[in-house]
């Protein structure tokens, strides 16, 4: 899902919900290793924890919000704060953490603007109608996480050929 924030807006905390989590200390599960490990691979931009929960929380929620908006679900504004907040201290606590790749990209504009597919452990795409359009399963692959393709069984039905790439198509040599 594509998510036009320009358009609907981030979901936000309010300040003065946030101001407490800026001043605690994080109590990191295994010391150091838990927060070098966080720093090196979660953090964003030298985000610290509470920036963090933040992030993510928001990032959620206006996914949600965007979604009941464009669907014409109900949207009841207080109660996604209170739900929001709620998340958001037991996600502070490490009582629940999303998956690395959600602390990673969630809530980013890099999700807004190219979908969700970073959120993912893998994916699949055929690759039955390759020889009609053969870009479409490598760059899809190239845009997306890890993911594995398979392959159409080569029988009479499902065999295919390529032509290989003019010249012209791929442009000048650097």
């Amino acid at each position: 899902m594509i998510v036009d924030v320009d358009r609907y807006r981030v979901f936000q905390l309010g300040e003065e919900f946030l101001a407490p989590y800026r001043e605690h200390s994080v109590h990191w599960g295994f010391g150091t290793l838990s927060w070098v490990t966080y720093k090196r691979t979660y953090s964003r931009d030298g985000e610290e924890w509470w920036q963090t929960c933040r992030r993510v929380m928001e990032g959620i929620m206006t996914v949600y919000r965007v979604h009941c908006l464009e669907q014409g679900l109900p949207w009841d504004a207080t109660e996604a704060h209170r739900i929001t907040e709620a998340a958001y201290e037991r996600v502070w606590e490490f009582k629940w953490t999303p998956p690395g790749r959600g602390l990673w990209i969630m809530g980013t504009r890099f999700m807004y603007e190219r979908g969700g597919a970073a959120l993912n452990n893998w994916g699949f795409i055929s690759t039955k109608n390759i020889a009609s359009n053969y870009a479409d399963p490598f760059v899809w692959v190239l845009n997306s996480k890890p993911v594995f393709a398979r392959a159409a069984r080569a029988n009479s039905s499902d065999t295919f050929s390529m032509d290989p790439p003019r010249a012209s198509s791929l442009g000048e040599p650097p």
